[in-house]
């Protein structure tokens, strides 16, 4: 079968979210790089090694979970059978689901595509987290595996949020 990458449509124009000289910056900056843009596509390679040195862990989630994409998103089309598949899949799995949220209109680059709406989704969440583990990122250096995923906190107390 052909590689994924050459069965994906390919755009007529720009999405609104990105512009030529967004895209400029993005080529400027993996030209410039060691590895190019080789080094995030590695991982897309080695699915069977990713999963063999993680089979020791049980597949949930146990810190406090929230989860936005877009509704266009095809991994979300793929894996979950649209936007109404998502939050049973993240039920099975998210022992803490504080949360989701699929976008309308939006897809695979969301941070990008809806930024605004990201950004406060996200500040909700970490805001609203018990203040006991809000304290233990402000002050760890390293996370507790029972706190993993939440040093993100530093970056927004450091901004006064």
């Amino acid at each position: 079968a052909e590689p994924m990458w050459r069965r994906l449509p390919r755009p007529k124009a720009f999405p609104e979210w990105l512009t030529e000289e967004d895209l400029d910056t993005y080529v400027k900056e993996f030209q410039g790089a060691e590895l190019g843009f080789g080094g995030g596509m590695r991982y897309y390679r080695v699915p069977d090694m990713n999963f063999e040195i993680t089979k020791h862990l049980d597949g949930r989630v146990k810190v406090p979970a929230y989860f936005i994409g877009g509704a266009d998103d095809m991994v979300i089309q793929q894996f979950a059978g649209g936007p109404e598949g998502v939050r049973p899949l993240l039920e099975k799995v998210c022992e803490q689901l504080v949360g989701s949220v699929v976008l309308p209109g939006k897809g695979h680059w969301i941070q990008q595509e809806a930024k605004e709406e990201v950004n406060s989704h996200l500040l909700r969440f970490l805001t609203e987290l018990p203040q006991a583990t809000r304290d233990f990122a402000a002050r760890s250096g390293t996370a507790d595996p029972a706190c993993e995923g939440i040093l993100v906190l530093r970056v927004v107390e450091a901004h006064g949020r």
